[in-house]
């Protein structure tokens, strides 16, 4: 298909987007879009920055991703979400950076493409998310968190991966 020939973004969102990606992105993805190969994706000549429609990549900026774990890598890479720091407008700029660095053409996005996927997400108090960060305790691995159920997630990446936690103790209740 013939390139499609879009409006350079503004300056200023072009220099917005580059502070939020030094910031942000830069350490996994590289200043040069070139990210670390096997690792974390490049920037730079990306088919899912370049669609027409900009969800996918908002999306990634929003929620994160992460790959699924392994027993090779119990531990999988993960791209944390953005949708609790930067706002509207400040996703809308990154976005359109990169979709606009590095060799890469395509239309800015605008604060409210990125407005109407958050509203379609939900995130917030009332979210799936939320709940499940309020249910999960973070010392013993549970159903939300990467580890099988009641396994050492200390022991995570050895040889006895999956071995059974001790039973938690038992609340108590004392009068004094």
């Amino acid at each position: 298909s013939p390139d499609v020939e879009v409006a350079r973004p503004a300056d200023a969102v072009m220099q917005q987007g580059k502070a939020i990606w030094e910031d942000e992105c830069s350490a996994c993805h590289r200043m040069d879009g070139s990210g670390v190969p096997r690792y974390f994706p490049p920037a730079q000549a990306s088919a899912n920055l370049q669609q027409t429609n900009a969800t996918t990549v908002l999306h990634y900026i929003l929620a994160g991703a992460r790959r699924a774990p392994t027993d090779r890598a119990p531990t999988p890479f993960a791209m944390p979400a953005f949708y609790w720091k930067l706002d509207d407008e400040q996703i809308a700029a990154v976005a359109t950076y990169a979709r606009n660095s590095w060799g890469n053409q395509a239309a800015a996005v605008s604060a409210d493409d990125v407005a109407k996927l958050r509203a379609k997400l939900q995130f917030g108090p009332g979210s799936t998310e939320a709940a499940e960060a309020k249910t999960t305790p973070m010392s013993r691995p549970g159903p939300n968190t990467d580890a099988p159920a009641d396994t050492l997630s200390s022991d995570n990446g050895t040889p006895a991966a999956g071995r059974a936690a001790p039973a938690a103790p038992a609340a108590s209740a004392s009068a004094h």
